[in-house]
């Protein structure tokens, strides 16, 4: 779905994808810096969803966690490795890693440079949009919610940093005017 590493499940970063587990696709996150984790949600259902990975590396409390609808789901502690690398931030599949052909809808994607509280997940999983109104707006290194790129070969960043995304590969777009349930 998502990852910022040179090879799907090797070296330094990290990566988001989808994993059939129990029967149900489960969103998983991979690194060089924790063993994987999952949501507990399937994902697959036909309805939107939110999912949060948050790493926090505070001392005694290091940890990665996963939260799904803004519900947490688990976590694991982290070791010292550095997730740093030059690799660019991909979204979608990475030729060689699994499904030659997934089928997924992506909006409204943000990427911090604080972890959020399991009480801020909560409070703002189910927002639509971010703006300077935004308790952690300022935190924001890319933000790209989509929702204006469609037709377009970019997705614009809105956290104004500058981080356009150029569109690569096969991709359609989607419209839709679905709420998100929670």
């Amino acid at each position: 779905i998502l990852s910022k590493r040179d090879r799907g499940f090797t070296g330094n970063g990290w990566n988001l994808f989808l994993e059939v587990r129990n029967g149900n696709n489960k969103v998983g996150w991979n690194s060089n810096i924790s063993n994987q984790i999952f949501g507990t949600t399937e994902i697959n259902d036909g309805n939107w969803h939110s999912v949060t990975v948050t790493v926090s590396r505070s001392g005694q409390r290091d940890t990665v966690k996963i939260f799904t609808d803004g519900v947490f789901n688990t976590k694991n502690p982290i070791n010292t490795s550095s997730l740093n690398n030059s690799a660019p931030l991909v979204i979608g599949k990475k030729i060689g890693d699994g499904n030659e052909g997934p089928n997924l809808l992506i909006a409204n994607l943000q990427i911090y440079n604080t972890a959020l509280t399991e009480s801020e997940v909560a409070d703002l999983a189910g927002i639509g949009t971010v703006d300077s109104s935004h308790p952690k707006y300022a935190n924001l290194i890319g933000y790209w919610p989509g929702y204006d790129d469609v037709g377009t070969a970019k997705l614009t960043d809105l956290s104004g940093n500058g981080n356009d995304m150029m569109l690569t590969g096969p991709y359609n777009w989607v419209s839709f005017s679905e709420l998100v349930s929670y």
